[in-house]
């Protein structure tokens, strides 16, 4: 699983970097593609800068291919991917869908692109602890057309994302949390997931049909769609949408897992998606889920990942 926008953070992929020279070597191409000093944003911030899509996204799939790379060091393999937002692009690769620099150069535009849809007047938050139904009649009753409140993720039963313009936004938290929701603020800088990113999606279409899409070699559920694609028009197409519509966490997670998967792994920074799975539990039969880092950009959980086979393959010998 791949994360997107709002996991990014002063610090991220910290050890990673250190410790694994392909995954440095991954970064300073996203440096070069995309014009921006990510590694000194990375480092130092600002969090203003962080939270920008010209530096998001380039940086958040560079650090996800990374990780990548440094499980394929230890033998791992996808036997699915699926990616959330942005992070679409790094699992796009993971089942080699994009080559490397094809996936950092679909990044780059992204980020680019989604620049021209920045305001000041928005805000994105999770809202956590109460029924979709209650999210979704919330928001209803607050969109008109000069404040408009839209579901930007059905990320679990009771956890879902939304965006819209900041007094819209802090009406709706206001009325939610009086109903027990827990409210969380995400780091982004626009509508994602709404209809202000429909022009973005038609372009986007155009400019994918550029670049080779591939058929994926494990099976990879899109955010979309939250089914299994094959094509590469499909594959195409849904990457595209993805962008405006919002993105289905919940049903991707009822998917995979209907399918047979019952060990989930974050690969990327931060611990959003991990965190997610716990929102599924209601859901799910048996299953476990891990992530490669911790919230300090280091690597004990991805060591312990690396352990735990290590110590499985000398038990099945």
């Amino acid at each position: 699983m791949f994360p997107g926008q709002g996991s990014q953070a002063t610090g991220m992929g910290r050890q990673l970097l250190e410790d694994f020279p392909n995954a440095r070597a991954v970064l300073e191409l996203a440096e070069q593609v995309s014009g921006q000093p990510l590694d000194q944003f990375r480092r130092r911030g600002p969090d203003t800068m962080l939270k920008r899509p010209i530096v998001a996204e380039p940086l958040i799939t560079a650090i996800s291919i990374g990780y990548i790379e440094a499980l394929k060091s230890h033998g791992f393999a996808p036997d699915f991917v699926a990616g959330y937002s942005a992070g679409e692009v790094a699992a796009y690769y993971a089942a080699g869908i994009l080559s490397l620099e094809d996936a950092i150069h679909v990044a780059t535009a992204r980020g680019m692109l989604f620049e021209e849809y920045c305001t000041s007047d928005s805000r994105m938050v999770t809202i956590a602890g109460v029924p979709f139904a209650t999210v979704r009649e919330t928001i209803d009753s607050l969109s008109d057309k000069a404040h408009v409140v839209y579901l930007a993720a059905r990320n679990a039963s009771r956890h879902t994302t939304i965006v819209g313009t900041e007094s819209a936004m802090l009406e709706a938290e206001r009325q939610l949390s009086m109903q027990g929701a827990q409210i969380s603020q995400v780091s982004v800088s626009g509508k994602w997931h709404s209809i202000h990113l429909a022009p973005a999606s038609e372009i986007l279409v155009d400019s994918l049909q550029k670049i080779l899409f591939s058929p994926p070699t494990c099976p990879i559920v899109t955010c979309a769609s939250a089914e299994f694609r094959i094509r590469p028009n499909d594959l195409i197409y849904d990457l595209a949408v993805g962008v405006s519509r919002p993105v289905q966490w919940q049903q991707i997670v009822q998917k995979l897992q209907a399918a047979g998967v019952n060990e989930f792994c974050e690969c990327g920074s931060g611990r959003v998606l991990f965190g997610l799975m716990r929102w599924n539990e209601d859901q799910l039969q048996t299953y476990s889920s891990v992530c490669v880092e911790d919230r300090n950009g280091g690597l004990r959980p991805l060591r312990r990942l690396v352990q735990a086979r290590v110590v499985r393959e000398g038990e099945n010998q």
